[in-house]
């Protein structure tokens, strides 16, 4: 891939290895190195952080060939606040996300969406057939499924009357075969929730007569490869304590190095963007991307997802 942008290791070692408020370079060193890491968060999926360690090291393996960046390291995570204490820890420059997550934490994480994942995919209740003749009679009905690890996703955006995910009583899993064996075999729930990919791959294991799908949502990228904010203490988050005493040159200096770094973090980010972007053009890359349940990484349509952060946020403050 030839890309007219410098290698993406000198970009970020620029952006990170930054002096510090003392300015010194070797305390600014010492810290957890932003840039050097990514994470991959995705709530309610199969498969636990050390399961997916293989995965995460191959694909960490392929970008750092592709980046020329050596000590690139990942972490995945199915479950939101552990994904928001790697993000804590590990500080990365970018990573994958779920669409939900994205929603619920961009402001606070300062993440930039860059691509997204496709094809997109739906969401879709079952019910035991002819059991359930009004959908409102799930309220405070157990209802399981992997998607309930994000809510207020399905209930701000995802889902309207008369189907309300807040009023049922969610249990949020990981196992949707398990799922679907208290639901049909065992009688232990009245719906479960899948992902369209889901129902298309357990529907066929069961009877017509067993399953009966209800509703399906629209159609959502399952995933969003972002850019994160860079960390407190990098010129771009210098305190305005710290400039205000150090007089006009000092400031003037000081911008000139922020717009610096920005540039190189602009850099840094659509090369990572390109990489993601060509996933699907080589073996290695389609493979990865199987893995994850993708078929490429594409552009975001931008009014689409303004209006998405607006219907989630107008929730949000009702």
């Amino acid at each position: 891939m030839s890309r007219n942008v410098l290698p993406v290791a000198l970009l970020v070692s620029q952006l990170w290895a930054v002096p510090g408020r003392s300015g010194n370079p070797r305390e600014a060193a010492a810290e957890p190195a932003g840039g050097s890491a990514f994470v991959i968060v995705q709530p309610g999926y199969p498969g636990s952080t050390r399961d997916a360690e293989a995965f995460v090291g191959s694909l960490a393996a392929y970008l750092a060939e592709k980046m020329s960046l050596t000590g690139l390291k990942g972490e995945y995570h199915n479950d939101s606040r552990a994904g928001l204490d790697a993000i804590a820890l590990l500080k990365p420059a970018f990573g994958v996300v779920s669409v939900g997550f994205y929603l619920e934490h961009r402001e606070k994480l300062g993440l930039e969406p860059l691509l997204e994942s496709g094809p997109s995919d739906n969401f879709v209740l079952v019910v035991r057939e002819g059991e359930v003749k009004d959908l409102k009679a799930l309220k405070g009905q157990l209802v399981a499924g992997g998607p309930l690890h994000e809510l207020p996703f399905l209930h701000r955006v995802v889902f309207a009357s008369p189907v309300e995910p807040d009023s049922w009583d969610s249990k949020p899993v990981f196992s949707t075969s398990r799922a679907l064996r208290d639901l049909v075999d065992r009688k232990k729930l009245a719906a479960v929730l899948l992902t369209g990919r889901e129902y298309r791959a357990f529907a066929p294991l069961y009877q017509t007569k067993r399953l009966e799908k209800v509703a399906e949502s629209d159609y959502y990228p399952p995933a969003f490869l972002v850019a994160f904010r860079p960390e407190p203490g990098s010129p771009l988050e210098a305190s305005r304590n710290d400039t205000v005493v150090q007089g006009k040159k000092a400031l003037e200096a000081q911008k000139a190095s922020e717009y610096s770094v920005e540039s190189l973090r602009v850099k840094a980010m659509e090369q990572v963007k390109g990489v993601f972007s060509d996933l699907s053009r080589d073996l290695k890359g389609k493979k990865l991307l199987e893995t994850m349940g993708a078929e490429k990484f594409g552009e975001i349509q931008k009014d689409w997802l303004k209006e998405l952060e607006r219907k989630y946020a107008d929730h949000e403050k009702k």
